[in-house]
């Protein structure tokens, strides 16, 4: 599964429980894609029931780990992608004073 003596490059999907993720994770598994190392998906705990029904399904028959991040990591890395959006923007703004 995961190259513990990291000799290759992590392989990630970022699985949003959609159509295009899930067929590159499927495709993946059965070899018509490269091997995948694991899977993220973001949580933020607002989906339907039948979204987690529908990836617990998946973990079940993946090759690969699967990760979920929970909604406070989440938070806090859109937190820390708007505060680097309006650093640039400020650094911007005050750069044509």
């Amino acid at each position: 599964m995961i190259d513990k003596n990291r000799s290759k490059a992590l392989t990630v999907i970022s699985l949003g429980a959609g159509v295009q993720s899930t067929t590159m994770a499927l495709m993946s598994a059965v070899g018509e894609l490269p091997p995948v190392d694991c899977s993220i998906f973001a949580d933020t705990k607002n989906e339907s029931e039948a979204v987690y029904s529908y990836l617990e399904n998946l973990k079940k028959n993946y090759l690969f780990q699967f990760i979920i991040f929970l909604k406070v990591i989440f938070m806090m890395i859109l937190l820390i992608m708007l505060k680097t959006m309006l650093d640039h923007l400020i650094h911007h703004y005050l750069l044509k004073m």
